[in-house]
């Protein structure tokens, strides 16, 4: 069934009459501050400007369950929202070893000496095996030619014909000899 329009009075410039009624059932206040107010949590970049992180270190705190984080519609697709509060505590997030602060960079060479050791064996190791490897393929490679060599020979000889043939042929007068 068609429903026709009704007919409008035109209103002067500037006039919002019977607009009410149309915006009564929008809920405006969840968008007003962007989606960043206390009822739908702070965005990422509103955390990580708080706590004085990057946002990925808020994705890392996510994905560690360190920090209540969900995630709502945003104007480009699904947004994390995270549940404002104090700051976590570091140490109890990524407590590492004994790690000494000098001039802001932190350092533990002790640790970082063996870890460097442990690559090492682990390269020269992985060096070993790769030659060894690399042997075996050459000496099978090797192997393979020959045998195909071997198959040209043996087919080579296949084709003649033997010599009781030969007489026979020669006999009947199907080839010389």
């Amino acid at each position: 069934m068609r429903e026709f329009a009704t007919k409008a009075e035109p209103t002067p410039d500037g006039s919002i009459e019977g607009m009410d009624a149309i915006f009564s059932s929008i809920d405006v206040t969840s968008t007003v501050d962007g989606g960043q107010n206390d009822d739908q949590g702070w965005s990422l970049s509103k955390a990580a400007e708080t706590y004085g992180v990057t946002d990925r270190t808020i994705r890392r705190w996510i994905k560690q369950r360190v920090i209540n984080a969900w995630k709502v519609n945003g104007p480009r697709g699904p947004e994390w929202r995270i549940q404002g509060g104090p700051k976590p505590d570091i140490e109890t997030i990524n407590p590492g070893p004994a790690w000494t602060t000098v001039d802001n960079a932190t350092v533990d060479t002790t640790y970082l000496f063996e870890l460097v050791q442990d690559l090492q064996s682990k390269l020269a190791e992985s060096n070993n095996q790769l030659q060894a490897a690399s042997y075996r393929n050459g000496y099978l490679e090797s192997q393979l030619q020959e045998r195909d060599k071997e198959i040209k020979l043996l087919s080579d000889s296949q084709k003649k014909d033997g010599r009781w043939h030969r007489i026979w042929n020669w006999f009947t007068g199907q080839s010389e000899v």
